[in-house]
């Protein structure tokens, strides 16, 4: 439609981070590997998952870190490893995509503030005072 402004995009982002370089055809769920198979190994002489959190419940905070080679990182109840275990969830603070088309989408081009997207709908909502 002519007259209608449809968006779509989160919110916020979680501290889910993708690590180091995996060789092709690596398994997201394992393992850093080398092209031969071989674990990727950190400064501590353990290997590190393809994925981690910043925070979360896989965090270390009473005892050594585990070597992810060594467990089954794909079992269903493995926590991938986090670097903070905080009191509760939280969210991040990574750019977030936005779609838009309809009047006002040229102004959700590229990267953007977030707060952006409010004004961009409230004016959407209600006319260029915003009234």
């Amino acid at each position: 439609r002519d007259d209608t402004l449809i968006l779509a995009t989160a919110d916020h982002s979680h501290t889910l981070t993708i690590n180091s370089y995996p060789a092709l055809g690596n398994p997201i769920l394992a393992s850093v590997t080398t092209e031969s198979g071989e674990p990727v190994r950190a400064k501590d002489g353990k290997a590190y998952t393809t994925l981690s959190y910043a925070n979360g419940p896989g965090a270390v905070h009473d005892h050594a870190r585990s070597d992810p080679a060594e467990a089954d990182t794909f079992e269903l109840n493995y926590r991938q490893q986090a670097l903070v275990l905080p009191s509760c969830e939280t969210h991040a603070g990574e750019d977030v995509v936005v779609r838009a088309s309809g009047p006002g989408a040229q102004w959700l081009r590229g990267t953007i503030e977030q707060h952006t997207i409010f004004y961009v709908m409230r004016q959407a909502l209600f006319g260029p005072q915003g009234q």
